[in-house]
């Protein structure tokens, strides 16, 4: 492998990510010791809910896949804006 791209996700991407990243985002909400993995579960789907309520079409928010040259899929990555840090971008996931 000599590189990557990236390449927007499409909606049959982002349904596969949103079931991996929900779960994996609750696992960690659930091993911080604060929550039962029921309420992680229901905190980390209000999440994704809240800052991307319009999927892969939420303004300010991009999410790609991670392609390799050899076109083998690597990963994703999902950056974007917050309200309260205008003008800056944030790294959500990758």
């Amino acid at each position: 492998m000599n590189g990557v791209h990236f390449v927007p996700m499409n909606e049959s991407d982002y349904q596969k990510y949103l079931a991996y990243a929900i779960q994996e985002y609750a696992t960690d909400k659930f091993k911080s010791g604060f929550m039962t993995m029921e309420e992680a579960m229901k905190s980390s789907r209000e999440d994704f809910d809240r800052y991307l309520p319009n999927g892969i079409h939420t303004l300010g928010q991009q999410l790609f896949r991670i392609i390799s040259d050899d076109e083998i899929e690597v990963g994703f990555i999902w950056y974007g804006t917050v309200e309260k840090a205008p003008g800056a971008l944030f790294l959500f996931d990758f």
